[in-house]
């Protein structure tokens, strides 16, 4: 039984050697075809397309061209960077107050369009009183429109009143906030 054991051992042992080695020598092989390929010197080439409108595409590319032997085995091409385009942008009348805008995402200026700006609403702040305090309502009020006045409004802490006792918090008059509560003890009144 300890031989069936020591042989299977063995034979896994060996066969993980075995696919080991191979993925080695595969992984070698790759690397010298791969740094044989001869050098190789560049070349650019231009290409211009016209757009329907307006507008001239121009791309720029550099290609390789091997200087040396042509190799025997296939080598991996590399990744190139991709071309840029660019546009040529539309013709807009700058005197009378037209702009250059993308209504989107331009790449290379293409899709800019001509636009003219209108000007943003300017409103004036509300009369207040002058403890007033003058707020936004909403959170976005553009150019001031939309602004509103708030009194502020006093917050006081009561006095400790006795707990365990016929105390409660009373207020003589008006109590804002709470400014002005006194403690007071309840009387009852004598029923009629």
């Amino acid at each position: 039984m300890h031989k069936t054991r020591l042989f299977r051992f063995v034979a896994i042992v060996f066969f993980g050697v075995l696919i080991f080695g191979l993925i080695a020598m595969a992984a070698i092989r790759q690397w010298r075809t791969i740094y044989r390929s001869p050098l190789a010197t560049p070349s650019k080439a231009a290409i211009t397309e016209n757009c329907e409108w307006p507008c001239t595409v121009s791309v720029t590319a550099e290609m390789l061209q091997p200087s040396g032997p042509t190799p025997s085995e296939t080598s991996v091409p590399t990744n190139t960077e991709t071309p840029l385009i660019q546009c040529t942008p539309p013709p807009c009348d700058l005197a009378a107050g037209e702009g250059y805008f993308c209504p989107d995402v331009c790449p290379g200026g293409c899709g800019t369009i001509c636009a003219t700006a209108t000007p943003a609403a300017i409103c004036s702040p509300p009369p207040c009183g002058p403890y007033d305090a003058i707020v936004c309502p909403h959170g976005d009020c553009p150019g001031g429109c939309g602004l509103i006045c708030i009194t502020p409004q006093a917050v006081c802490t009561p006095p400790l009143c006795a707990i365990g006792t016929n105390e409660a918090y009373f207020c003589p008059e008006v109590c804002p906030g709470g400014c002005g509560t006194i403690c007071a003890t309840y009387t009852p009144t004598p029923e009629n």
